[in-house]
């Protein structure tokens, strides 16, 4: 239970700090992910050694295409792999996978709110096209206005290990992603 506890406190200051700052610091994400490294090795030895090595570089690993194309910012992905670090891999995986159905649900409100659907409908179709023309994965701005199509996703992180928490206390089994592939 104290893993949960740790795992909130580092989204929670992770959100705050990406809020206010716009950036999520590694003087925050590092000391945590020692720090889940540390109590799985306490708790379980080799083995949690391994689950929390896991949990880091799964994040790292599945991720990295995003921020190559500047779609996820490398604080996000560092915060994954410090939750990785304290949850290990099938939890950060779940978190994972409720942070980005978090993130759709926040981005398909802003583009309600922002009335603003068509023109980002345009804009994916005219990365597309510059993907297909120049045979290369562009990076995914939005070329007109820096911030139209953005939100902190730290936000949707939240929301995400609010979620696998909440499953994972009353429905320890069903709805646990990965132990369902493993």
């Amino acid at each position: 239970m104290i893993r949960f506890y740790i795992t909130f406190v580092l989204v929670l200051l992770a959100c705050m700090g990406d809020v206010k700052t716009y950036k999520v610091k590694n003087s925050l994400t590092i000391p945590f992910a020692i720090l889940g490294g540390a109590i799985n090795i306490l708790d379980h030895g080799t083995k949690g050694l391994v689950d929390s090595v896991l949990g880091i570089l799964l994040p790292i690993v599945i991720l990295f295409i995003l921020f190559v194309l500047r779609m996820l910012g490398a604080g996000d992905i560092k915060l994954f792999a410090a939750i990785g670090s304290i949850l290990g891999i099938k939890m950060v995986f779940n978190v994972m996978i409720y942070s980005f159905i978090a993130g759709g649900i926040i981005a398909f409100l802003l583009i309600l709110l922002r009335k603003n659907g068509l023109k980002r409908i345009r804009h994916f179709l005219l990365y597309m096209k510059l993907c297909l023309f120049s045979r290369y994965l562009l990076p995914y701005e939005d070329f007109e206005k820096k911030d139209d199509g953005k939100f902190k996703f730290t936000i949707a992180i939240l929301m995400g290990l609010l979620t696998t928490l909440f499953l994972h206390l009353y429905t320890p089994h069903s709805l646990n992603i990965l132990n369902e592939i493993l």
